[in-house]
């Protein structure tokens, strides 16, 4: 484990102490999960299903559900190459 330091409010630590009593854990334990929750959420490395969304065109087409593959593998240029 890597020894770290770092600055918290006094509201902070005031919080963090209150937490660990009540949870029965200490502080740099739940440092440790709040940044492993952090890198967990982090939204900054875009999620490549989410490039899916829209690619069957507009909503509200009746047929979706039928021609999904052909709508969505038209939407994909590398599908399209022989």
């Amino acid at each position: 484990m890597i020894r770290i330091q770092l600055h918290l409010s006094e509201a902070q630590d005031r919080q963090l102490r209150r937490l660990a009593r009540r949870t029965g854990s200490n502080r740099a334990e739940l440092i440790r999960r709040g940044v492993d929750l952090l890198l967990r959420t982090d939204t900054s490395v875009p999620d490549p299903l989410l490039a899916l969304v829209g690619a069957a065109g507009p909503a509200g087409r009746p047929d979706v559900s039928e021609r999904h593959d052909e709508l969505l593998y038209a939407a994909d240029p590398a599908a399209a190459a022989p």
